[in-house]
Parts: structure tokens; C-alpha cells; sequence
């Protein structure tokens, strides 16, 4: 398994303080990093966020008590 090196996060998969951009400008990147753009995400360089994903963090950040969990019931 290769291991990836994260820059100043001890946990990437748990990242805080993420600024987002409903409709970035990815335009001033070169070519390159345009097609690299592309081929790593699935998305064109004029897309925009959904409104409803703005709301993630409210969700993100409850304790997990707070979720209603569907478990099967036991046979």
C-alpha cells in the first residue's frame, strides 16, 4: 500500500477549517495542471458547488449520538 504524505495534517481524512468556494476560478492554472484538474476529479474548470453542500459542516461536526442509526433488527 503506498503511503501518501500530508502537509502539516496528522489525520487528512479528519480536516478542519475548510474554506468553501461555491464557483472557484481555476482558470489562471496552466495547462497542465488543467488537465491534471480534470483526469483527478471527473470535473470541468466552470463547475459550482451545490448550494446543499454548503451545509456539511453543520452535520460533520455533531456527535455521533446525534445520528438515528438504521441497524437491522435481530433475527
Amino acid at each position: 500500500m503506498q503511503r501518501k504524505h500530508y502537509r502539516g495534517l496528522s489525520n487528512p481524512q479528519c480536516v478542519h477549517g475548510i474554506e468553501v468556494f461555491p464557483s472557484p476560478n481555476l482558470m489562471n492554472l496552466d495547462e497542465d495542471d488543467r488537465k491534471r484538474w480534470i483526469e483527478l476529479t471527473g470535473r470541468d474548470l466552470n463547475f459550482t458547488v451545490p448550494t446543499e453542500a454548503s451545509d456539511f459542516s453543520s452535520w460533520r461536526n455533531l456527535p455521533n449520538t446525534d445520528f438515528e442509526l438504521e441497524r437491522p433488527l435481530p433475527s
